[in-house]
């Protein structure tokens, strides 16, 4: 009897007809009545979905907690997850902080307004409710279930985000899923809890990819009849007048227009991925440009760079441990070049034609820079602050570069330079055709240096000084010649510095040496302000006595197209060179530095890369910042902001 009792309890609480100990009689009901009716409950949809049409960029943030707070903790502040309830109680339990933050982004269906982008992003959440009760309360929204367990809400919030609830698969089971209209949501909600979090990316902590296809076959043919219509009336807007100008221009501007679509015709894809890794200790940075065929001249140099890879040159290694900066590139492809340093030269040609330079002249200065396009040899570089920052009014510092090839391309440049910015019937026509004022033409001049090695060169480039009286005096107000600082007309700006009964103090003219430098089949160029310290640089680099910088693994021994090392002290240096970053503060770097953990003085590192992908490839910036390097920028940013 009590078996009989159970058996139908169960039966009736769920709804089944079901064996229990025997066969049952059949049910009767009363004559003339109706049957039951059964509802089943409502099927909650957890079958996958496919990605839609017209995806054109994806990202995913792996594990974002864990990265987060492994970056905080190298600083010295670890974050605790009841931080997130100061945003919004219980978000900290509601939220599953190891889920993968991800968005997608999606062309519109249509074309004109229709093929707006819609973009959403997701957040992993535990609980159905926890979630909706979330949204409800940091968007004020009402929300309506509009599938089973599918929650949007009632109407669009214009200002947004427009946020909904989603049950998904992967590793959060429930979605919140956010965009910045309704439309966005309502569309791809779906996709983003059951389809996103299935997606196979790269493994990177965060990783972003741009997919070009759905707009080269949505645009293609209109981007290309926009370039045939508008260019030709951009060039016309010119007025330039004058067809030994106008035609190498037009000629450039179509290569250049050219190029853009084809380059969009190239690209596969484009990916930037952040990671975070211990052993050692550093973040390190990946931007890749990846092209399906080689059409354009990008992606044909992208595939040349793939039989350019090589190891540091030899002078890498050597050059000195005091260089804020070092870098090295690789041998590039001459003949590649060939044509774009033809299209420069007959631009140049072009130009120095409008204002009536001598043919010879034009022919020397145009062939001389080609030639420079042209040679594309192995270089490397480096850059130290200035010995004397009152004789650096540019704040370039010092830099020095060594080219394996001789002198003759750089030597040629420099002289035509030299013979064009000292062209007294030249600087005249550009004065009155140009209107460009006679201070503001530079000098380009080549000087004696003394105790320079044999067959040096060297040039001195100058500002002179009544262009940059004018140039100061003038920047506040953005005022003309002819105006006042207060914009009034018919009177001269006051000198900087002039005070009533005063004579206003000169302003120095600016200067920067560049020597020129034989050293076997290789050359030096070093440019900077002081003589006395650019020859001591020359010195201590000929002599590679000066001690080396230490050596960095996985850096210098992988193969590359290029590679470049600076310090924390280095980014420093040029942030604090500029009014924008400090203000009227007189904080000096030496100041900042010493206050640092590690003083500046860690390298961070980058270099380019490329490798053969099918009948495409691969050019990739990699970027890494150790440790020690991110904890000094950390503590250094509060204190610059703090002037």
């Amino acid at each position: 009897m009590r078996q009989a009792i159970g058996c139908f309890g169960l039966v009736m609480s769920v709804g089944l007809v079901m064996g229990c100990g025997g066969a049952p009689k059949p049910a009767t009901t009363a004559k003339g009545a109706a049957p039951p009716v059964v509802v089943a409950p409502a099927q909650v949809d957890m079958s996958p979905v496919a990605e839609p049409e017209g995806m054109i960029a994806i990202a995913r943030f792996e594990r974002p907690w864990t990265s987060a707070n492994e970056v905080a903790s190298w600083i010295g502040v670890p974050l605790q997850p009841q931080l997130l309830d100061h945003i919004e109680a219980g978000l900290s339990k509601e939220l599953v902080l190891d889920a993968p933050l991800e968005a997608a982004v999606v062309l519109g269906p249509g074309v004109d307004e229709d093929a707006t982008p819609r973009m959403v992003f997701s957040i992993g959440a535990s609980t159905l409710e926890g979630a909706r009760s979330l949204v409800s309360k940091a968007t004020k929204a009402e929300l309506h279930e509009v599938a089973p367990s599918v929650w949007l809400p009632t109407k669009e919030d214009p200002d947004g985000p427009n946020c909904g609830v989603s049950p998904a698969l992967g590793k959060a089971p429930v979605r919140i899923v956010c965009g910045s209209n309704l439309v966005s949501v309502r569309d791809l909600i779906a996709f983003a809890g059951r389809g996103l979090p299935l997606t196979h990316l790269s493994s990177s902590a965060l990783h972003i990819e741009f997919r070009p296809e759905p707009l080269r076959a949505r645009f293609g043919t209109q981007l290309r009849a926009g370039k045939a219509m508008l260019l030709p009336m951009l060039l016309s807007s010119l007025k330039l007048r004058d067809p030994r100008f106008e035609r190498p221009l037009s000629d450039l501007a179509q290569s250049l227009g050219d190029e853009v679509l084809d380059v969009v015709d190239d690209l596969d894809r484009i990916n930037i991925d952040f990671d975070v890794s211990k052993a050692p200790d550093e973040a390190r940075m990946r931007f890749g440009l990846q092209f399906r065929s080689k059409t354009s001249f990008t992606a044909q140099l992208s595939d040349s760079y793939t039989r350019s890879m090589r190891l540091p040159p030899a002078a890498w290694r050597e050059l000195p441990a005091d260089a804020m900066t070092r870098s090295w590139s690789a041998a590039g492809n001459a003949a590649l070049w060939a044509k774009p340093a033809e299209r420069v030269r007959a631009l140049l040609d072009g130009l120095l034609a409008t204002v009536d330079a001598k043919p010879a002249l034009r022919d020397k200065v145009a062939n001389a820079y080609a030639n420079i396009l042209k040679g594309q040899p192995v270089v490397v570089g480096a850059s130290w602050p200035a010995a004397d920052a009152s004789k650096d009014p540019l704040k370039l510092g010092e830099s020095a570069s060594l080219i394996e090839e001789g002198p003759e391309r750089w030597s040629a440049a420099f002289a035509a330079t030299s013979q064009l910015l000292a062209d007294k019937a030249l600087r005249k026509v550009a004065e009155t055709k140009l209107g460009l004022p006679a201070a503001f033409l530079l000098s380009f001049d080549k000087v004696n240096l003394p105790k320079l090695p044999p067959k040096a060169e060297a040039y001195r480039l100058r500002l002179d000084s009544s262009a940059m009286d004018w140039a100061k005096r003038v920047a506040p107000s953005q005022a003309t010649p002819s105006e006042a600082p207060d914009g009034t007309k018919g009177k001269k700006a006051a000198p900087a510095g002039a005070q009533k009964g005063k004579a206003a103090k000169p302003v120095a003219p600016v200067e920067l040496l560049l020597v020129l430098v034989p050293e076997g089949q290789k050359t030096w160029i070093l440019m900077g302000s002081n003589p006395d310290s650019l020859r001591n640089r020359l010195t201590s680099l000929t002599s590679h006595k000066a001690p080396p910088a230490r050596a960095l693994p996985g850096f210098d021994d992988r193969p590359a197209l290029s590679g470049t090392v600076m310090t924390v002290a280095a980014l420093l240096r040029a942030m604090l060179q500029h009014p924008s970053t400090t203000g009227n503060s007189q904080l000096s770097p030496e100041s900042v530095l010493a206050t640092l953990p590690a003083h500046g003085e860690t390298p961070l590192y980058c270099s380019l890369t490329a490798k053969a992908l099918g009948t495409g490839s691969l050019i990739e910036l990699g970027c890494t910042v150790p440790k020690a390097a991110l904890t000094d920028m950390a503590v250094a940013v509060p204190v610059i902001a703090a002037q």
